[in-house]
């Protein structure tokens, strides 16, 4: 009735998208020969197996519970077969001789009339593959050529990680080809979609010498901690991050060194994809933290002032930035970015031009009233004048006095020496004196 249209069957699709049955049962052979039994048309049985999973089989029945995917997010294939979502099951903490389970929801995009063999591997960094599992859906019972377009069926794959492994990073990568001859079908410009970026025997995070945050932006990815060092050339930031749920898109960061005194302008900026690309944020799982690392030159010519240093996250695609809540009691400039410490250029005119640089960093988005870590940098610029000055140092050399220069503007890479000090929590800020 369904297919020669005197059945309405959209509140039964509806029913399968929300998954508001607790349970299906089908009669036993009904997925794989839709033609003999028909008692179920390819579109209710493509909604199932989007939204379902199979269970077991009782008798002569078999039965479906929900199991909504992980991600959503159509991938074409040579114009031939389409990716709709996928699903991962494996462990935090991957070590060696683990098992991976990944679950696939495919679509045709027209009927076929090659039998295509899927696959996924567990791919290196350095592209070498460690594991793989090919084959055709169902083992070749319901092979592509038997879909019907726009047909979708749930596929499964199990990979395990070789004893062999070493610590590191590595990647899961699906496509399709022709057995017969080889060819894989085109997606994303390549041949292979990377669906999985998982740590096996390697730590995310390095020290726990950090800086609390918890901001969460866009009501999903976390901002738990940082950690900020800062030399002669840059400022280097660690950022530790998670996911508090499954991410859609592919976002950058940023980490700009801005002046609040003319409008939060831009001085200097390190911007990139966390960890360079290796572990993009559609790819995170809820929970895994990873720490990120982005420095921040220090512009030539920076005059005496306050300047923040602020991080948060854009879509490269579209500019736009993901948002902060609004009620927190700390900055956050147009709720976009966090300011993670405050940069304290000065002038020690009475010190041979010794200039002084502090970087004050907040504690859990207090006000600045309420600093903890702080770091501060002296340095001395060489230059023709000397003037009295009462520090003891036994090469210190005594003149008449002389006018200062004013050093309208300073250069850490003039500096003649630098130090940088990380203080304890609620110390007065260490200042060093540079003879």
């Amino acid at each position: 009735l369904a297919e020669a249209g005197r059945w309405d069957q959209s509140w039964e699709l509806g029913q399968l998208r929300d998954r508001e049955r607790a349970l299906v049962v089908l009669d036993r052979g009904t997925r794989l020969d839709v033609d003999r039994y028909r008692r179920f048309t390819r579109a209710f049985l493509s909604e199932l197996d989007r939204n379902y999973r199979h269970v077991g089989t009782v008798g002569k029945f078999e039965l479906y519970e929900p199991d909504p995917l992980q991600h959503e997010r159509r991938v074409d294939f040579g114009g031939e077969l389409a990716l709709v979502g996928w699903s991962l099951d494996a462990a935090p903490d991957l070590k060696p001789g683990d098992t991976i389970g990944l679950t696939a929801v495919w679509q045709s995009q027209k009927p076929l009339a090659t039998d295509y063999t899927a696959f996924a591997h567990l791919v290196a960094e350095n592209g070498q593959g460690l594991a793989g599992d090919d084959h055709q859906p169902y083992d070749g019972i319901y092979p592509t050529s038997s879909w019907g377009a726009g047909e979708m069926v749930r596929d499964s794959f199990t990979l395990t990680v070789p004893t062999g492994a070493t610590p590191g990073l590595y990647a899961i990568e699906m496509g399709w080809y022709d057995q017969a001859t080889g060819a894989r079908l085109p997606v994303n410009g390549g041949q292979t979609f990377r669906a999985a970026v998982l740590p096996i025997d390697w730590e995310a995070t390095g020290s726990d010498s950090v800086e609390p945050v918890g901001a969460l932006f866009g009501e999903m990815i976390a901002l738990q901690a940082y950690d900020l060092q800062i030399d002669m050339e840059a400022i280097h930031l660690t950022l530790r991050w998670s996911a508090d749920r499954y991410v859609d898109s592919d976002y950058a960061i940023f980490a700009h060194l801005v002046d609040p005194q003319s409008g939060d302008q831009v001085l200097a900026q390190g911007d990139g994809a966390p960890m360079g690309g290796r572990w993009p944020t559609s790819l995170w799982s809820p929970g895994v933290s990873l720490d990120d690392v982005h420095t921040i030159p220090i512009p030539d010519g920076l005059s005496p002032g306050t300047y923040e240093v602020v991080v948060g996250l854009y879509d490269p695609v579209t500019g736009s930035r993901l948002r902060l809540p609004s009620s927190r009691g700390f900055r956050c400039p147009g709720q976009y970015e966090v300011v993670l410490g405050y940069l304290l250029l000065r002038f020690g005119i009475g010190l041979r031009g010794i200039g002084r640089l502090c970087l004050r960093s907040l504690r859990g988005f207090r006000s600045p009233g309420h600093l903890g870590l702080r770091y501060s940098i002296g340095f001395r610029f060489t230059g023709p004048h000397e003037q009295k000055h009462d520090h003891k140092h036994k090469n210190s050399r005594r003149t008449k006095s002389a006018p200062p220069s004013p050093h309208p503007s300073l250069s850490l890479r003039n500096a003649a020496s630098l130090d940088v000090s990380s203080l304890n929590r609620g110390r007065a800020p260490h200042i060093l004196r540079v003879p």
